[in-house]
């Protein structure tokens, strides 16, 4: 008997019209055994939509759905669910996983746009390709095209959850998870400072704080896709290559387009802005941070000299670093400089090359928030 979860569930999959061959690979059961489970569920709720959807069975049950979910855990709890034909493409345009050389290859061939949708990308996270990858973002950029990039904040509350799901199969740490978020934004900050003002303006990317429903890697007029999967990475799922105006690729840029909007700037979300008082005409300046795994503590690197000593002349600084779940507030936090562990120091500087590319040459403070701001 499905758990209350799976019952939820259930509900959600007659309201929706997802197949049940879709939930069974969710649930681990038989898709047969949802399938009555769900016309009981059906018959009571008086949802006949419910019910005439499981005549179909017979042609859903020919798309290998068992790797593909329909899941998205953003912060509202809401889930998204299609009918599961559309999950896999029939061969002739479908991937039985992520084709990176493909992608790559197409990447070259792109003249206008390229819009990128996924939590990191395995492009960036694969070092043999990482440069080839780079350099063709910055060759559409320099031409004229616009590359829009939507990834998953490396500091988000669902990183934890979605690496803890990932560890059943994938043997996946939390650690490592958020590295390699952490390696793709690293990588895109980069890409972004080699780029003159006006370039940058067509290079952008946002991040969000919610694991996105659907991957999208569109390529001009085409787009490469998959529904997130719940129990593996979306790069080892089945992968449909469609045109933008197909019904998927209009779902899929509908979806690319709301997140869009609800996401935030690379750069605001790598940076800290801190001010000396919460007075509104104090001045505020912006800092990189870093936050060591295991302790929880974090870090903020001050490279102007007179500002440094300004924060070192402060019992408490307004700074809006991220909190435990990943939201950010103005918080006051107590500054305190760090010179005397040299092995601590190493770790901070070695923290900071991972997150940004470089060693920031300034004064670290370890911030310890002290009290909300009233």
């Amino acid at each position: 008997m499905p758990s209350r979860t799976g019952c939820r569930l259930v509900v959600q999959i007659v309201s929706t019209r997802c197949s049940p061959a879709l939930a069974a690979a969710y649930l681990g059961i038989s898709a047969g055994a949802l399938s009555c489970f769900v016309l009981l569920v059906a018959a009571a709720r008086g949802n006949v939509t419910g019910l005439s959807l499981f005549f179909l069975a017979a042609e859903i049950a020919l798309v290998p759905v068992a790797a593909n979910v329909v899941v998205n855990a953003a912060r509202d709890g809401k889930r998204s669910a299609v009918p599961a034909r559309h999950l896999v493409a029939p061969s002739r345009a479908g991937f039985r996983r992520f084709p990176a050389d493909f992608v790559l290859d197409r990447l070259k061939m792109v003249t206008a746009e390229v819009r990128i949708l996924d939590t990191y990308s395995a492009l960036l996270a694969d070092q043999t390709r990482r440069s080839a990858v780079i350099a063709g973002l910055q060759h559409i950029v320099r031409s004229g095209g616009d590359v829009q990039i939507i990834l998953l904040d490396a500091e988000s509350w669902v990183v934890d959850q979605r690496s803890e799901v990932l560890m059943l199969r994938d043997h996946l740490s939390v650690q490592l998870y958020r590295q390699r978020l952490q390696d793709n934004l690293r990588e895109l900050y980069l890409l972004q400072r080699s780029l003159s003002p006006d370039q940058r303006g067509r290079f952008k990317v946002r991040l969000i704080d919610s694991v996105p429903g659907v991957t999208c890697y569109q390529l001009d007029n085409r787009i490469l896709t998959t529904f997130t999967p719940l129990a593996l990475c979306a790069d080892d799922a089945p992968q449909s290559w469609v045109t933008t105006g197909s019904a998927v690729g209009r779902f899929v840029k509908e979806a690319f387009n709301d997140l869009w909007e609800h996401g935030a700037d690379l750069q605001e979300m790598l940076f800290c802005n801190w001010s000396p008082s919460a007075d509104r005409n104090s001045p505020c300046w912006r800092a990189p941070y870093v936050r060591l795994d295991g302790s929880g503590a974090q870090y903020m690197a001050i490279r102007d000299p007179d500002t440094a000593q300004l924060v070192s002349s402060r019992d408490v600084i307004v700074a809006d670093l991220p909190m435990d779940d990943g939201t950010r507030a103005l918080q006051w936090y107590r500054p305190r400089p760090i010179h005397e562990d040299p092995l601590l120091f190493a770790e901070i500087e070695l923290a900071f090359q991972l997150k940004y590319g470089f060693v920031d040459e300034g004064e670290v403070f370890e911030v310890v928030r002290a009290h909300a701001l009233a």
